[in-house]
């Protein structure tokens, strides 16, 4: 309530810096964890720019999107905008990891997209098994609050997956993020980091995520801004995942 009221008076550039100050200051008063990247491939191994701009990946994308476009994902809840999922596809085509994690399923964006680009390298390579399990704190194909609904998609997630037909490989579990990393059975080839984006959590993420990276894994983080410069002129840069990846 308190802070519903102060937000009146204060310009809300103010507010927000005031905000990203104190998850620096609980960040730093956090005690250090150990982060062992030796499972991790050097990101200097991957040929980024050619992966994002590859015209096979883009043809491969130009011909799924009409099957995408009918999943109906809404892009305004604060998801993965249509870029990333774009990137994402690339990326997962490249890598072609057998075993993936997410952790943030939200309305599916990314998850239709890693789907997407899955699928393809089942067509390329068959008989392989590859999987994706995809974490949420809350239970987002739960059938009776819908918040895929109020979030202004069209369907749930684990129908997204039905209609890509890719139920036999995707995976949904309700979880905290942190104790679903502390129990992992397996571990995973890409770890794709879109949960909680609060400084200290997204620390402990990438932490706990380091043990479950298979050997030449990579972990991905969305909304990380390398020296928290903006890439676009619409907003400043988020900077809780940047500042979590630094210490």
């Amino acid at each position: 309530m308190m802070r519903s009221y102060v937000k009146g008076f204060v310009p809300p550039v103010v507010f927000q810096m005031r905000l990203l100050a104190r998850e620096w200051i609980k960040l730093r008063l956090l005690r250090k964890q150990a982060c062992d990247p030796v499972t991790s491939a050097p990101i200097s191994d991957l040929p980024l720019d050619a992966i994002l701009a590859s015209s096979a990946y883009s043809a491969e994308l130009e011909a799924l999107q009409p099957e995408l476009d009918a999943l109906c994902i809404t892009d305004q809840a604060h998801g993965v905008n249509l870029g990333d999922r774009r990137a994402i596809y690339h990326l997962v085509r490249h890598l072609q990891p057998r075993r993936v994690l997410e952790v943030g399923t939200h309305v599916g964006a990314s998850t239709a997209y890693i789907c997407a680009a899955t699928r393809m390298a089942c067509a390329e390579h068959p008989g392989e098994v590859r999987t994706i399990t995809t974490v949420d704190i809350v239970d987002v194909n739960d059938t009776i609050s819908k918040p895929w609904l109020r979030a202004g998609s069209r369907y749930a997630p684990k129908e997204v997956v039905r209609r890509m037909g890719c139920v036999d490989m995707v995976r949904f579990v309700v979880a905290n993020s942190l104790d679903f990393l502390a129990r992992a059975e397996e571990t995973y080839d890409l770890i794709f980091l879109d949960g909680d984006h609060t400084a200290v959590v997204n620390y402990r993420e990438i932490s706990a995520a380091l043990p479950a990276l298979s050997p030449g894994g990579y972990i991905l983080l969305h909304d990380y801004f390398p020296q928290l410069r903006p890439l676009w002129d619409d907003g400043p840069a988020i900077s809780e995942p940047s500042r979590s990846e630094e210490r």
